[in-house]
């Protein structure tokens, strides 16, 4: 009987691995996003220009690309001292917000940006959604990330 109850195993919801795959599913799709825009980089500021950011246009798709690459080390795992992976964990912030602002721009221009100008995908309710659902996750992250400190 002494076996039985000491065989009982604990709870397996383990935070760090909780926290490990949402970080690798948001990076997974901020790597895709990031491909997509230096594919085609060239063309990338002309396309934010058209949505109405004029000269600014080649400075934030630079600010843009570099908050995502900098983005990368919080959310694949890099085992950095604490600053910079706070830096990086502030990236993720910086790309999401340059993200959301430059998506609602395109939306009244009926376009979208997420994919730069490699894909040439109609604008719409669909993107906003899309990273309605990375600020969730995000949101998750955050959490989680606090509470495993």
């Amino acid at each position: 009987m002494s076996k039985a109850k000491n065989s009982k195993k604990p709870k397996s919801t383990n935070r760090t691995t909780n926290i490990a795959s949402l970080r690798l599913i948001l990076g997974g799709y901020l790597v895709v996003l990031l491909l997509a825009q230096l594919f085609a980089f060239e063309k990338f500021p002309s396309m934010l220009e058209s949505i109405g950011l004029g000269d600014w246009s080649t400075v934030v798709a630079i600010v843009l690309a570099l908050a995502q690459l900098l983005a990368l080390p919080f959310l694949i795992g890099l085992k950095l001292p604490t600053r910079l992976v706070f830096a990086s964990f502030v990236s993720v912030f910086v790309a999401l917000v340059l993200l959301s602002v430059l998506e609602v721009m395109a939306l009244i221009s009926d376009a979208t940006i997420l994919f730069g100008a490699t894909l040439d995908l109609p604008g719409g309710f669909w993107s906003i959604c899309l990273l309605l659902a990375l600020w969730v996750l995000y949101a998750w992250i955050a959490a989680l990330w606090r509470k495993s400190k």
